[in-house]
């Protein structure tokens, strides 16, 4: 049996948690919302954190709002930097392929 803390095997250091529903809602489709929350998870990483972005409770997700975040970061800095820094909780690997295309 893998052990919880199995997900975090692939980040050093201290790590920052978002709870989405908390913080932008339950439906995912504002692009400056996403600018913004891009904009945070890059000044964390450059601080030394990495980050968690949980997606429980969350209803819908635009497609627009996943590239805002998620293709911004990477497009600029590689894919093996996003799987370094930022771990998506509470989705499923569909959910996450759609997201990181």
């Amino acid at each position: 049996m893998k052990s919880e803390n199995m997900k975090y095997e692939n980040m050093k250091g201290p790590l920052i948690y978002y709870e989405l529903k908390y913080i932008y809602g339950t439906n995912l489709s504002d692009t400056k919302l996403a600018t913004e929350l891009r904009q945070n998870i890059l000044e964390e990483i450059d601080l030394g954190f990495n980050v968690e972005i949980d997606f429980e409770g969350i209803h819908s997700v635009s497609r627009g709002w996943t590239q805002n975040v998620f293709g911004v970061i990477i497009k600029n800095n590689g894919e093996e930097f996003f799987k370094k820094h930022i771990l998506l909780s509470n989705t499923n690997n569909l959910f996450k392929k759609q997201m990181l295309r």
